[in-house]
């Protein structure tokens, strides 16, 4: 299996949301891309903890408060909500929707981390809801992708849709590339999710094209992964080994270790249908030692070991010490399952049980392979049901007249720029022409 393709949510949308003061914007940076040692991320909270008994400005605190929190997102996000909590009671006191809005984010981010999302869409909601009493409507734009991010995780497809199309109309409103471009990479991942590889790779092509413009790599890397994720799906190995390999290139300049777990998982996914084992099985390992113990990271670990899984599973349908390879990707299958079924990460679940099933069925144990196989195909009705990809269709026609629309504007306003400039033109050549033939003539008379 490959590992989920990866949205923009909090920990890669900071340069936006995170405008409260430039330390905190530095440090969300740091702790929600994990380029910082988790021992530096906790010597940083240790001294602001210290620190914040002598803070006398509440506006201070609040910063000081949401930094931590965030800090806390990729160590231990439940210490992390009691003072993200502490934030959001001080701006409450003050008045400051802005702030409180950002505080609820990030009581949002930490509860997503846990893969609590009910908790995290209910934040994030109630941040929408300040922005848009107070207008903010940059904000309005990232709560509502932060929506989108979390309805996508609970394979919610149409109305995470919505709201990533939501965005790209308030970007193309201000003009804003940067967050179009970001929103295009996620409305990707719902068509891959899908199965639509065609939309897959526009979209998240669209958006590669309009990266070229910032000096963000690390957006970069994630539409890289994207594509890679949409060649394996449709059967484009190649192109995935190249994809894949460009955006862990990348991961590992930034010293991202998320990303970098997750490209290294996609890797060994490819090998394996390459029938290379001995790499697919490197990958994988190398996968797993990133993302063990980390409690930010267990989706990815989940995800690794189901992978794992899945190796040793197809190295038994080659022959390859068969009965010991059934009993690896057993063991390790069972462990992938229970533990998306924990975090109620669906697509992994439905991943995985069906390698499960055909596990056991290899095994002899045909209950057992019954019981998983169940499991498979009703959880896959329910996620990929014919509703969902008809609504997604019909939210697509609608989108197009929008963007139809507004290209339509664009174009035309580039249009009538260009004739502007041609006519101006052309009237200085006539006022130039005239002047010359009046010189001329008078000249003559002369």
């Amino acid at each position: 299996m490959f590992s989920d393709s990866i949205k923009f949510p909090l920990k890669f949308a900071d340069f936006v949301c995170a405008k409260i003061s430039l330390l905190l914007i530095i440090c969300i940076a740091f702790a929600c891309n994990v380029c910082m040692a988790r021992k530096q991320n906790r010597d940083i909270i240790d001294s602001l903890v210290r620190d914040l008994p002598n803070v006398k400005s509440d506006s201070q605190k609040i910063k000081n408060i949401n930094t931590i929190t965030v800090l806390y997102n990729s160590i231990d996000p439940a210490e992390g909500l009691k003072f993200a909590k502490q934030g959001v009671e001080l701006s409450d006191k003050m008045g400051m929707k802005k702030t409180m809005a950002f505080s609820y984010n990030v009581i949002a981010t930490n509860y997503e981390t846990q893969c609590d999302y009910p908790n995290a869409l209910l934040y994030f909601k109630k941040a929408l809801a300040l922005n848009q009493e107070g207008n903010f409507t940059e904000d309005i734009g990232v709560s509502k992708e932060y929506i989108g991010n979390v309805l996508t995780d609970e394979c919610d497809f149409p109305n995470a849709l919505r709201y990533y199309f939501d965005v790209v109309k308030i970007s193309q409103k201000s003009n804003d590339n940067y967050n179009l471009a970001r929103n295009y990479g996620n409305i990707a991942v719902i068509y891959d999710a899908i199965g639509d590889y065609t939309h897959a790779y526009n979209y998240n092509k669209r958006s590669l094209d309009m990266q070229a413009q910032f000096t963000d790599n690390y957006s970069k890397a994630i539409i890289l992964l994207n594509l890679a994720n949409v060649f394996y799906d449709d059967n484009k190995l190649d192109s995935a080994v190249i994809y894949c390999n460009k955006a862990l290139n990348i991961f590992e300049d930034l010293g991202d270790k998320y990303g970098k777990s997750n490209a290294l998982c996609n890797l060994a996914a490819i090998y394996k249908n390459l029938k290379n084992y001995s790499k697919a099985e490197e990958y994988a390992d190398k996968s797993l030692e990133i993302t063990s113990g980390i409690p930010g990271y267990r989706k990815s670990l989940y995800n690794a070991l189901g992978n794992k899984g899945e190796i040793f599973l197809a190295m038994a349908s080659d022959n390859q010490s068969a009965k010991a390879n059934i009993t690896k990707s057993i063991e390790l299958l069972n462990k992938g399952v229970a533990g998306c079924r924990e975090i109620n990460d669906k697509l992994g679940v439905i991943e995985f049980s069906k390698y499960l099933a055909e596990a056991y069925k290899k095994e002899g144990n045909i209950n057992k392979s019954l019981e998983y196989f169940e499991m498979y195909v009703d959880l896959k009705d329910s996620v990929f049901s014919p509703y969902v990809v008809k609504e997604i269709a019909n939210i697509e026609n609608s989108q197009n007249n929008i963007v139809a629309i507004k290209q339509f504007e664009i174009f035309n306003k580039s249009n009538n720029t260009k004739k502007s400039i041609i006519y101006t033109l052309f009237a200085l050549v006539l006022i130039l022409l005239g002047t010359l033939t009046y010189f001329i003539l008078r000249n003559q008379r002369k």
